[in-house]
């Protein structure tokens, strides 16, 4: 555990330091205060109380934080002989008392090592006891490991600095010249400027905001660089300072300009040692930035693109540049034809087209993409329409569509001797022929096909059906067009159905 002082008379962090030497009286048991200390992590601290033959030893703690805390006993004899058995407990505000526990080894527990574990609140005090085991049970010596977890409790973020507002040198050691230099900056979460807190001009108030402020000194002392330690509220900051044996003589040497990430300064240098410094100290300058190119990633039916533009320093000697997304155009997910299915009219007929990204948004034709119709549409055929999108966007998609020939309607169905006739309407105009359908169903389940590849027919007879049976005929048109070099018919919707029931 380190030995830490509260930030008051350094005398009193003097005793307080030899208050936690190695005990070594042991006639009486003995008391110790654990409440100068901050505990951030497993730190263990030997000889810390003792207690003799029927005795107990007392360990008082006031907490600076409202938090878990676990405190752990190792006890031994005076000559160092460990695995003496011991109790302990915690006595609450109130009275309240909590036995200590012993941990497991791997066949039995450890008396030796009771721990006590419990939430502890801020500003009040608590008492530790450790005892033999047995009344008759020699007097002992008592390590303790104190944990918290106080920095993961505290309700407040801050940001800490510490440093030296004056000297940062001195002549020989004196903890209490450093100390009259030593300056806070608290940053708090909500606060618009840091407060500002001085060791000299505290006036005896040892905490900001009733939290106390500690100070570590105790690895200070050596010649060079050192080394102090400031807590507050479970944060460190850190002040280094120098000690030397001889007074520097300073002479200036050769400026160095400020640039954009380092502050500029004036170097000087002792005559006598060589040791540098640095003063007159100008600030960074801080980038200057200035828009250098733009870009664009076009958006395709599987990716987002976007616009982004490259920002660089315009100091002279800085190279740093970034870059930064001015607009997102999300991916085209959704290219379509309104209408894939038109019947023949002799007009041209071309569907329109729906273009839309992934959030829904409709692009606009002519601006974002272009619409290739192929020549015709007006003729029985499989016509292609292209869809290239543009500006912003890349991609492309082939659609289709066709124009089927129109239909016809039966005129008349005509019963004949196990078959029927059908006569049906002429249609001629872009059609290459019919078919004729029946079926004993009227949803024309398991039906029967009958090709007619006239145009100008108009009637075909069936035979060879079950006599005084009902069937039910319609007929549709087709055409055969050439589609990628291969023959393909195209039909039209079939007619109504109507029903004849054959003779004997």
């Amino acid at each position: 555990m380190k030995k830490t002082i509260r930030l008051g008379s350094f005398l009193l962090a003097f005793l307080l330091l030899v208050c936690t030497l190695p005990v070594t009286a042991w006639a009486a048991s003995t008391s110790y205060d654990l409440s100068h200390a901050l505990f951030r992590s497993a730190e263990t601290q030997k000889h810390v109380v003792s207690y003799a033959k029927g005795e107990k030893a007392t360990l008082t703690f006031t907490p600076q934080y409202t938090a878990e805390y676990t405190l752990s006993f190792f006890v031994h004899n005076p000559n160092g002989e460990s695995g003496r058995n011991a109790h302990a407990s915690l006595t609450f505000p109130g009275g309240k008392v909590q036995e200590g526990e012993y941990p497991y080894r791997p066949n039995a527990k450890d008396y030796s090592r009771p721990y006590i574990t419990a939430t502890l609140e801020k500003g009040k005090t608590y008492t530790y006891h450790v005892w033999g085991w047995l009344p008759t049970s020699e007097g002992s010596d008592v390590d303790i490991t104190f944990i918290s977890g106080a920095s993961g409790a505290l309700t407040e973020e801050l940001g800490l600095r510490a440093y030296l507002q004056g000297k940062t040198v001195f002549n020989g050691y004196n903890p209490q010249a450093v100390l009259d230099e030593l300056k806070l900056l608290v940053g708090f979460k909500n606060a618009t400027q840091p407060l500002e807190w001085c060791y000299k001009n505290a006036g005896g108030v040892l905490s900001i905001n009733g939290v106390d402020v500690i100070v570590d000194m105790s690895g200070c002392g050596a010649e060079g660089m050192n080394t102090m330690a400031v807590y507050y509220q479970g944060y460190r900051a850190e002040v280094k300072f120098e000690i030397r044996s001889h007074e520097h003589n300073y002479e200036a040497g050769d400026s160095v300009l400020p640039t954009c990430t380092t502050a500029g300064y004036t170097p000087y240098f002792c005559s006598i040692c060589a040791d540098e410094v640095h003063r007159d100290i100008v600030p960074a300058l801080g980038h200057n930035y200035k828009e250098k190119s733009r870009a664009l990633t076009k958006t395709t039916t599987s990716k987002d693109g976007k616009r982004t533009a490259t920002y660089a320093c315009t100091r002279t000697g800085c190279k740093v540049t970034y870059t930064k997304t001015l607009q997102t155009y999300y991916k085209v997910n959704t290219i379509k034809l309104n209408k894939t299915a038109y019947t023949y009219n002799g007009k041209v007929q071309r569907p329109g087209v729906t273009v839309k990204n992934s959030k829904g948004k409709a692009l606009k034709n002519g601006t974002d993409y272009k619409i290739s119709y192929p020549k015709g549409m007006k003729n029985v055929g499989k016509y292609t329409v292209k869809v290239t999108l543009k500006g912003n966007y890349s991609g492309s998609k082939s659609m289709t569509y066709n124009i089927n020939p129109k239909g016809t309607g039966v005129s008349k169905v005509k019963a004949a001797k196990k078959g029927f006739k059908v006569t049906w309407k002429k249609q001629a105009s872009q059609t290459t022929g019919y078919q004729v359908q029946y079926s004993t169903s009227s949803k024309f389940k398991s039906a029967k096909t009958v090709t007619v590849s006239k145009n100008k027919t108009t009637s075909k007879s069936v035979g060879k059906l079950s006599a005084k049976k009902k069937y039910y005929v319609r007929v549709r048109t087709y055409k055969t067009v050439k589609i990628g070099g291969k023959s393909v018919k195209l039909y039209s919707g079939w007619s109504k159905a109507k029903s004849v029931t054959t003779k004997k």
